[in-house]
């Protein structure tokens, strides 16, 4: 055997006039994994049909770059390699990963796993590349379809969310939001984001005409507002603790989800966190 076997497209060559290019420009985008080999070592030629499965069976999680050190074995030792097979994992153009001589599948397999992107990944990283080329509509697109192939994976939603905030489509964020299975709805990201959304509408109904009835909506209004307009977090949290204080159930515990998210906002030792949880010592994490 003179090179390695055709592989996947998730395997490339490279050498020293485009490791560059290869290896350390795609490890911006995700992790390489860079196998020093020669022709004439036994060990390479057994491990390659591993690397080629893994790179199958990863499908995209990270790139596989194969170094012929028989051609270019000055750049090779440039690079610390004194023995081959030498496996080297770069990301962000580091070296996070060194593997020397011959590992067996299982072991790889876990190595891989904790750098490797997943689909999900891939699903964000097309949306936020779309997004830095201007084209949010395809980005929101490409993050809901995400949504439904990925349901396990909170940052799709939540990014899909924030986009929509950011367009000004409220009302369409909340409801995306409220209708996430309940395991990720629950989480604190989730929380967090849908009492911001509930200020931000809060505020928004506040602007138009008239004020509602209930003293208690009126008082959510306020903090509202003062959060959302006037960006006073003392004056909003201490309304909302009034209200919890009051009645820490009302509208299915509407203003202390909105108080819990505001305190997250704020250091462990801040005097307004601490007086609130002194206050409201249930409210405490």
């Amino acid at each position: 055997m003179t090179q390695p076997p055709a592989v996947n497209p998730y395997a490339v060559e490279t050498t020293a006039a485009n490791f560059q290019q290869v290896v350390i420009e795609n490890s911006r985008r995700g992790p390489v994994l860079v196998n020093f080999w020669s022709r004439r070592a036994g060990p390479c030629l057994r491990l390659y049909p591993i690397l080629d499965r893994l790179a199958r069976d990863f499908g995209g999680g990270f790139l596989l770059a194969n170094l012929d050190t028989d051609t270019d074995g000055q750049f090779a030792r440039r690079l610390g390699i004194t023995s081959v097979p030498t496996l080297k994992l770069y990301r962000n153009e580091a070296v996070v990963e060194t593997v020397y001589g011959f590992e067996n599948e299982a072991a790889l397999r876990r190595l891989l796993g904790r750098h490797a992107a997943t689909p999900a990944d891939t699903v964000l990283a097309r949306a936020v590349q779309a997004v830095r080329e201007g084209r949010e509509k395809t980005a929101m697109q490409i993050l809901a379809e995400g949504a439904v192939t990925h349901p396990e994976d909170l940052r799709i939603p939540l990014t899909l969310a924030k986009l929509l905030m950011r367009s000004g489509e409220l009302e369409q964020a909340m409801r995306l939001l409220a209708h996430m299975p309940g395991p990720l709805r629950e989480q604190a990201q989730a929380q967090d984001l849908m009492a911001h959304l509930d200020f931000l509408l809060s505020a928004q109904a506040a602007a138009g005409p008239g004020q509602p009835a209930d003293v208690r909506e009126r008082r959510f209004l306020e903090a509202a507002r003062a959060l959302v307009e006037d960006d006073d977090l003392e004056v909003a949290a201490n309304t909302l603790a009034e209200l919890v204080e009051a009645e820490p159930n009302w509208a299915e515990g509407r203003a202390r989800r909105g108080l819990q998210a505001l305190l997250r906002l704020l250091p462990k030792d801040d005097p307004l966190r601490k007086g609130i949880l002194e206050r409201l010592p249930q409210l405490r994490p």
